[in-house]
């Protein structure tokens, strides 16, 4: 049975106040496509969606609703990733852990065998427009939403908070124009 963060039972909220509250009803009836108002084979589509924003976990074929609560293991990585295609105005690029690799560093011989791309082109995995708005959207959860607390004052930031069922787990994953930042709070 699904249900919300603060026990709160809202009615119908728009999604964007949904995001903004954390509102899991409202999610799931998305997922299930509920009264033909939500996603026709929802659970498929937000498992396409993950995958081309840089979810690399191994999601079923055919996933459950639960998809849409965050009920399948995502690394810290992976969600940071996914939250950088939406920040990268839809275009997803690789992490890169190493940005240079040196040999004989400060000596006369020393030799640069690897420098990461300073600006890797990536692919367009999701339409500008889609998230520019989500980007809107996730700005609202930081200034109107129970994500207040991530607040860098005049400094814009869009993030989404993440609570796992008896608080297990804890997420914020937020971004600058500049920087995507993940922290998860948690059992391993």
């Amino acid at each position: 049975e699904v249900q919300n963060y603060d026990g709160i039972v809202r009615g119908e909220i728009s999604l964007k106040e949904a995001l903004w509250w954390s509102d899991n009803t409202v999610f799931a009836d998305l997922a299930m496509n509920a009264e033909g108002r939500g996603l026709k084979n929802g659970p498929a589509k937000i498992a396409d969606v993950a995958r081309r924003c840089g979810i690399t976990v191994n999601l079923p074929k055919h996933p459950k609703p639960s998809i849409v609560l965050g009920a399948y293991e995502v690394s810290p990585l992976d969600m940071a990733s996914a939250y950088a295609t939406i920040a990268n105005e839809g275009r997803r690029v690789e992490p890169t852990a190493i940005s240079k690799v040196v040999s004989d560093e400060g000596r006369d011989d020393e030799k640069v065998l690897y420098v990461a791309p300073e600006h890797p082109e990536g692919e367009q995995v999701i339409p500008e427009d889609i998230a520019h708005k989500t980007t809107e959207i996730m700005v609202g959860d930081v200034t109107e939403g129970i994500a207040k607390d991530a607040s860098l004052g005049e400094r814009p930031v869009a993030g989404k908070t993440g609570t796992s069922e008896n608080f297990f787990d804890a997420w914020f994953i937020g971004y600058t124009p500049e920087l995507v930042t993940g922290t998860w709070m948690g059992y391993a």
